[in-house]
């Protein structure tokens, strides 16, 4: 009984007080930073598996000039439009953010629609990693098609498995690290005064996620209850 009752209770919600102030000031930052690491990760593997894998099969030199050109293009244009539109996204919340820290009077519509965007921040994180980092194998695959058809067939079995590890990775971790950072910085201060689990829009979502996904997800939904 003492351990169940341990379990929904976080140093969080013991002493909320000593960690306003850190909420205030990192809350968005940590936020908008969650994808980084992640994203760190996958390319990390990506550049040892193209070191170790993938150029070895790209037996001539005009294939590994187009490979290391698409490398820079992809970089150049994709990855930057990803991380526009997730600071985009990060950045809607930072008015109303800063108004319910102050308490100032925010109209219920505005904020339910912050509250249902914040619901479901992971999953925006989530897609455009998605988006760019598994765009990546039609993306490569077809530019070395024009320099080279057919291709070695290890060359179409060995990219497509790296860039598809990179992207679990990435897509994964990205999610589950939003996910906490929103919990901490951002669901206290825009749920203030409301139960997380009377919430209509959450209480659907993240009972489903808890009942489907394993034991981490019910981590999760508790210590999202414990925060208020």
């Amino acid at each position: 009984m003492w351990l169940g009752r341990w379990q929904f209770q976080s140093p969080m919600s013991i002493d909320r007080t000593k960690v306003t102030a850190a909420r205030e000031r990192y809350g968005l930052l940590l936020t908008a930073l969650g994808p980084v690491v992640p994203q760190i990760i996958g390319s990390a593997f990506n550049m040892w598996s193209n070191a170790t894998v993938i150029q070895p099969l790209l037996v001539s030199p005009s294939l590994k000039q187009r490979f290391s050109d698409t490398i820079v293009v992809y970089n150049t244009v994709v990855y930057p439009v990803g991380v526009l539109l997730w600071l985009r996204q990060i950045f809607s919340f930072r008015g109303l953010f800063h108004r319910r820290c102050a308490a100032s009077a925010i109209d219920s519509a505005s904020l339910a629609r912050a509250r249902r965007r914040l619901i479901h921040l992971p999953w925006f994180a989530a897609a455009i990693c998605g988006v760019a980092r598994f765009l990546c194998i039609p993306v490569f695959i077809g530019a070395l098609l024009q320099v080279q058809n057919p291709l070695d067939p290890r060359l179409l079995w060995h990219l497509p498995i790296s860039f598809c590890v990179s992207g679990f990775i990435a897509v994964t971790h990205s999610f589950f690290l939003v996910e906490l950072a929103s919990h901490w910085g951002l669901f206290p201060v825009f749920f203030r005064g409301e139960r997380a689990d009377l919430t209509p829009a959450s209480s659907r979502f993240r009972c489903a996620a808890a009942e489907s996904c394993g034991p981490f997800p019910r981590l999760s939904v508790r210590s999202l209850r414990s925060c208020y």
